[in-house]
């Protein structure tokens, strides 16, 4: 699945199987604007973005955020919901 967040303003909320993976495409006035977060409800994320040399794994009540450029690719550990503001 690949998403497209096109400003601050968008709002997802996303229901994941464990082991589904999405694409998500931060948009220029999205970063310019606060950046993306992914908020963590239920379960486990790995998340890895371009340019970043880090991968990050985000637990239930945590939180990831990037007002970098680049794809961010999100992988749900275990069955997930997390909401991407």
């Amino acid at each position: 699945m690949t998403l497209t967040l096109t400003s601050h303003h968008s709002k997802v909320g996303l229901k994941l199987d464990r082991d589904a993976v999405v694409d998500l495409h931060p948009s220029r006035e999205g970063l310019t604007r606060g950046g993306i977060t992914l908020r963590v409800r239920e379960g486990r994320l790995w998340i890895t973005q371009t340019g970043d040399p880090n991968d990050h794994v985000v637990g239930v009540g945590e939180s990831f955020h990037t007002d970098a450029p680049g794809l961010l690719v999100v992988q749900a550990l275990e069955p997930s919901v997390v909401n991407a503001a």
